[in-house]
């Protein structure tokens, strides 16, 4: 990719504000044919607030976008689809009952138009992207059934099938095992050689090293600079998004475990297409330690938490806390015996969104004193 090649999105001078926030201060961006550009910054620096202005789901309260060297104004998302863009956001927008292909198709035409795109037709097109850039995904399974890495492949199809030339994704690995990560990198790659254009957002330094072509950094809604990936490092990096020195590493001493909290014998669990998922997993969690679990999505991972926590049926073998029995313990139960759970879809299945912070905190404590008196919540 040329220095000299005009950019194929220019933004100028945006400015995005919310009551008591100006998330976005006058940003410069711009976007080459070809190019992995990250937007890189903590959270809250403003990265994902910019890409929603150009993908018109905000309007900007000042600025310019240029889209092929053309002034643009989205009135919404579906303008910026039809104009080439796609945007795979960081907490999914696809529909878990439907299917990958009828995932594809809606709200790909308005409802005055007709729909007359056979299934045979979605799903060859489906089938030629998949195979096209290594998204392998069956256009019949329901979305509800696949891992979270599968529907970041449903999520990144759909962006293509609807003709985008300009890709963004919105913290893209977070979600993702080392393995996915590298799979990604890979799939962007040749999305890139395809001429594509990727924008990618993340606040994970060595990942942005690996992929990107360039790097701009925001901190509090300002572009504190944009530099050649191969010419800059993590340190500096995360001095541009921190603003001051950042120890990259911890010196860890030794592990020095205690006795077993958690115990597994044997753990039998089926999926949700009544398969066997996890055969005969034993494994122990000692006090103070760190226990790692690795594996491409769709192995089992999946099933082995939900059983752990209580979401899913054990038909084999037995889970242990300390000296109690908890196989096939309600979730409650658990929590009553010291076991918290953090989901890796945290904003589907761990959070209420349209709850405060406060709500959210006492969900599992809320027939507790002194969170209720008589059966009523106790808001002061």
């Amino acid at each position: 990719m040329a220095h000299s090649t005009p950019p194929i999105v220019e933004m100028r001078g945006i400015v995005k504000r919310f009551p008591g926030v100006i998330a976005n201060a006058g940003v410069d961006f711009d976007l080459r044919p070809g190019e992995i550009h990250a937007l890189l910054g903590e959270n809250g620096a403003g990265k994902t607030t910019l890409m929603n202005v150009l993908y018109g789901l905000y309007h900007p309260d000042a600025g310019e976008i240029r889209l092929r060297n053309r002034p643009v104004r989205f009135a919404s998302a579906r303008d910026a689809i039809q104009q080439g863009l796609g945007m795979v956001h960081q907490h999914f927008m696809l529909v878990q009952p439907f299917t990958v292909a009828e995932n594809m198709v809606l709200g790909e035409r308005s409802p005055r138009e007709p729909f007359i795109e056979r299934t045979a037709t979605v799903h060859r097109r489906l089938r030629n992207l998949s195979n096209q850039y290594g998204l392998s995904v069956h256009p019949e399974a329901e979305v509800w059934t696949l891992s979270v890495g599968e529907q970041q492949r449903v999520e990144i199809l759909k962006a293509l099938y609807r003709g985008a030339e300009v890709l963004i994704l919105d913290e893209p690995t977070a979600v993702l095992t080392p393995q996915e990560v590298d799979d990604l990198l890979r799939v962007l790659r040749r999305l890139t050689d395809d001429g594509k254009s990727i924008v990618f957002i993340s606040h994970k330094l060595g990942e942005v090293l690996a992929i990107s072509d360039r790097i701009t950094v925001l901190r509090d809604g300002t572009v504190i600079d944009t530099v050649v990936a191969r010419s800059t490092d993590q340190k500096s990096l995360a001095r541009m998004m921190v603003g001051r020195e950042v120890l990259l590493e911890v010196p860890k001493g030794p592990a020095r475990p205690g006795e077993v909290l958690l115990k597994v014998e044997a753990l039998r669990a089926l999926n949700d297409r009544g398969l066997v998922a996890v055969d005969n997993v034993s494994l122990e969690v000692r006090r103070g330690e760190i226990l790692g679990i690795a594996g491409v999505a769709g192995n089992g991972q999946l099933e082995l938490e939900e059983a752990l926590v209580g979401l899913r049926h054990v038909v084999g073998g037995a889970v242990y806390l300390g000296s109690h029995n908890v196989t096939n313990a309600a979730p409650h139960t658990l929590g009553a015996y010291g076991m918290g759970h953090v989901p890796s879809d945290r904003y589907g299945r761990g959070l209420l969104p349209d709850f405060s912070v406060a709500e959210n905190l006492v969900l599992e404590r809320f027939d507790q004193q002194p969170f209720t008196r008589h059966g009523r919540l106790c808001w002061a």
